[in-house]
C-alpha cells in the first residue's frame, strides 16, 4: 500500500531533489504552493523511487503525473528525455491504491507528453477532459518582461514613463517582515474590490488566499521567498513575492495592488523582475482560473508558452473475481477475529455489506485489516447530516503490532471526507480501545441506550416516530430495519447492547459540523482554532460562529479558544450526547 503524508518543511529537501528537471515548471511544484494550500489536502509519497502528489479536486483525490528521480551527473536534465522507466508500474500502483479505498483514479496537470504516454501504455483506459485552459500556467521570459519591447508593449512602457510623473514621491523596496502588516491591510482592500468586480470567486477564495499569504509571511525565510513593495507618499500601494520552482524558473506567487494608482501593476512587476536573480530565465505567472480580467492581464505579456494541465480519469474497473476475493477475505477476517458464526455472517453479507463501505488493507493478496463503514443519517437538533457507523474493525492476529489500524483509519477518514460524510461513529466494549480511538480523533460523546427485547418486532413506524423525537441520534432506516429483523430471528445479542458499551464520535468535516452546531445555538458567538487533525489536515484552521452561522476565517491571531478534533466533538455534543440504538455489535 502507498503511504501518503502531508508535506512539511522538512520534506522539501526530499521533494527538491526531484525538481532539478529543467522542464518541470508548473506552479504546483513551488514551495509556497506545496506548503500553503493545505485546504486541498495535498500529500506526497515516494513510489518505486518516483515522487507522487495527490490532492482534493471536485471532492475526490486526484494525482500529479509521477516524477522520476533526476539522474546524477547530467548537466541539463530534461524530463522529456528521461524515458518511461518504471512509470507504468507506478501508475498501476496508484490506481490500485484508489480502488482499494473505493475512490476513482485520476491524474491531473497533464502535458502532451504525459497524455501521449497514458494513451500509448493504457490504451482505452483513460478518458481525457476537455482542455482545462483556465488551469494552464503562463510562462514568460524574464528579460522580455524587463525590456517590454514591441508595439504591443507600448501601453506598459507608457505606464513606466508616466508613473513617476503622476506619483513623484514613489519608491520600491525589497519586501521585509516589518512591511507585512501593511501588506495584509492592502490585501484586505484589494480582495474586497476584486470580489466586487469578479476577479476572485467568492468568500472561500478570499479566506484561502489570505491564509496562504499569512503563512508565507509567518515563515518568510524558511520559504526562501523574494518580494518587493511599491510605496507612494510613504504608503504601500502594491506588493509582490515569489519563490523558485527549479534552477531556471521562478514562480510569481502573488501580486496585489491598489488600482486607484494608474499603471501600478506594470511598475511593481517591472521593478520586481530586476530584483529576481538572473539565473531564473523563466517566470511562471501561474493560471488565470478562467477569470477574464486575469486572462487579459497575463496574456498581455505575450508568454513564451503555456504549460498544458489537462486531466485523465481511469475507466478501469476491478474484475468481479477480485471484488469477490476481497469480500471473502473480509468474511475470513470477521470469523477469525470476532468468532462470528456462519449464520450471522450470511445475514451481514446478504443484507448489510457493501463494497463501497469496505475499507481494508491487503498484503500478499490477503485481507489483513478491515473496517466496515455503514452509512447512516445523524439527527442533530432537527437537522440531518451524513455519517457512518464503523463495524467489525479488526486485524488478523499474526499482523497485529504493525500499526495496521492506524494506517487504515487515515485512509478511511480521507475517503469518508470525499464521500461527503460529516461524522464517523463507533461503539466500544473494552476500555483499552478508547485510548486507541482517541488517537484517531474520536471522543467518547455517544451512548448506546438499552432497548426492549421485542423492539424490532414492534414495527418500524413506531420506532421511527421515537427516534425522530430524540435531540441527537443515529437514524435507522427501513433497509437497516429489515436486516435487524433477520438478526432478531437468529440472535438478538448482535444488536441489543449491554450497559458498558461506550459510543465514540469523530468529526470528518469540521465546517459542516460547525454549521449544524451554529444553527442549533443561535445565541452563541464564538471564535475557535481547530488544530492537530493529522488525518484530515484541511479541518485545521480558525472558525467563527455568530447568529446561527459558521464560517472559516483567515487568521488565528488572538484566538485563545483552541480545540483538538476530539475536543470539538465534545463541544458539539456536550448538551445532547449522540444516541446510538440498535447498532450491530
Amino acid at each position: 500500500m502507498i503511504e501518503y503524508k502531508a508535506i512539511r518543511f522538512k520534506d522539501l529537501d526530499v521533494i527538491s531533489d526531484y525538481l532539478r528537471w529543467e522542464d518541470v515548471q508548473g506552479c504546483e511544484w513551488s514551495a509556497v504552493n506545496l506548503l500553503t494550500w493545505n485546504q486541498f489536502g495535498l500529500e506526497y509519497a515516494i513510489v518505486m523511487g518516483y515522487l507522487v502528489l495527490r490532492f482534493i479536486y471536485d471532492g475526490q483525490y486526484t494525482h500529479t503525473m509521477p516524477l522520476p528521480p533526476v539522474p546524477e551527473g547530467v548537466e541539463h536534465p530534461r524530463l522529456a528525455e528521461a524515458g518511461d522507466g518504471n512509470l507504468e508500474c507506478v501508475i498501476r500502483a496508484m490506481r490500485d491504491e484508489c480502488f482499494a479505498h473505493h475512490q476513482p483514479f485520476s491524474i491531473t496537470n497533464l502535458n502532451q507528453q504525459a497524455i501521449d504516454f497514458l494513451q500509448r501504455t493504457f490504451p482505452g483506459e483513460f478518458e481525457f477532459s476537455q482542455p482545462l485552459t483556465e488551469r494552464y500556467d503562463y510562462i514568460c521570459l524574464r528579460e522580455s518582461i524587463i525590456a517590454l519591447e514591441g508595439k504591443d508593449m507600448r501601453p506598459k512602457r507608457q505606464h513606466l514613463y508616466q508613473f513617476p510623473r503622476f506619483y513623484p514621491n514613489h519608491e520600491y523596496h525589497p519586501l521585509e517582515p516589518s512591511m507585512f502588516p501593511e501588506c495584509l491591510q492592502l490585501l484586505q482592500r484589494w480582495s474586497d474590490n476584486a470580489e466586487a468586480i469578479g476577479h476572485i470567486q467568492g468568500a472561500d477564495s478570499k479566506v484561502m488566499e489570505r491564509e496562504s499569504i499569512s503563512q508565507v509571511f509567518d515563515n518568510w525565510e524558511r520559504f526562501g521567498a523574494i518580494g518587493g513593495a511599491l510605496y507612494v507618499d510613504g504608503k504601500i500601494v502594491a506588493f509582490t513575492y515569489g519563490v523558485p520552482i527549479n534552477g531556471n524558473t521562478f514562480d510569481l506567487c502573488v501580486e496585489k495592488a491598489d488600482i486607484a494608482y494608474k499603471g501600478v501593476y506594470t511598475v511593481v512587476r517591472h521593478e520586481f523582475m530586476q530584483q529576481i536573480p538572473e539565473q531564473y530565465i523563466y517566470i511562471n505567472l501561474e493560471e488565470d482560473m478562467g477569470l477574464p480580467g486575469l486572462r487579459r492581464a497575463k496574456s498581455s505579456y505575450h508568454p513564451a508558452y503555456q504549460i498544458k494541465k489537462d486531466r485523465a480519469i481511469s475507466s478501469f474497473k476491478p474484475s468481479a473475481a477480485k471484488v469477490e476475493r476481497k469480500r471473502e477475505g473480509v468474511r475470513h477476517l470477521m470469523k477469525t477475529v470476532f468468532n462470528d458464526r456462519d449464520e450471522a455472517l450470511d445475514i451481514f453479507f446478504s443484507r448489510v455489506y457493501s463494497p463501497a463501505g469496505n475499507y481494508c488493507r491487503i498484503q500478499d493478496g490477503q485481507v489483513v485489516s478491515a473496517a466496515q463503514a455503514l452509512p447512516y443519517r445523524l439527527l442533530y437538533h432537527g437537522q440531518e447530516a451524513e455519517a457512518v457507523y464503523l463495524y467489525a474493525v479488526g486485524t488478523l492476529p499474526e499482523h497485529r503490532g504493525q500499526h495496521m489500524i492506524s494506517r487504515l483509519f487515515k485512509y478511511m477518514h480521507r475517503g469518508l471526507l470525499c464521500q461527503g460524510k460529516v461524522f464517523s461513529t463507533l461503539l466500544i466494549e473494552q476500555d483499552g480501545l478508547q485510548e486507541m480511538y482517541e488517537k484517531f480523533g474520536y471522543a467518547q460523546v455517544g451512548i448506546a441506550p438499552l432497548q426492549d427485547d421485542d423492539v424490532v418486532e414492534n414495527g418500524f413506524a413506531a420506532y421511527d416516530e421515537w427516534q425522530h423525537s430524540r435531540p441527537c441520534v443515529l437514524l435507522q432506516d427501513e433497509r437497516n430495519w429489515e436486516a435487524l429483523q433477520q438478526y432478531a430471528r437468529y440472535d438478538k445479542s448482535y444488536y441489543l447492547v449491554k450497559p458498558h458499551y461506550k459510543g465514540m464520535v469523530r468529526i470528518i468535516n469540521v465546517m459542516e459540523a460547525l454549521k449544524l452546531f451554529a444553527a442549533a445555538h443561535t445565541d452563541l458567538s464564538l471564535k475557535l482554532h481547530v488544530t492537530g487533525d493529522n488525518h484530515i489536515s484541511e479541518n485545521n484552521g480558525c472558525y467563527a460562529i455568530h447568529e446561527g452561522k459558521a464560517q472559516r476565517i483567515p487568521r488565528c491571531t488572538n484566538i485563545k479558544t483552541i480545540f483538538t478534533i476530539n475536543q470539538l466533538a465534545e463541544l458539539i455534543l456536550k448538551d445532547a450526547p449522540l444516541e446510538m440504538p440498535l447498532m450491530l455489535l
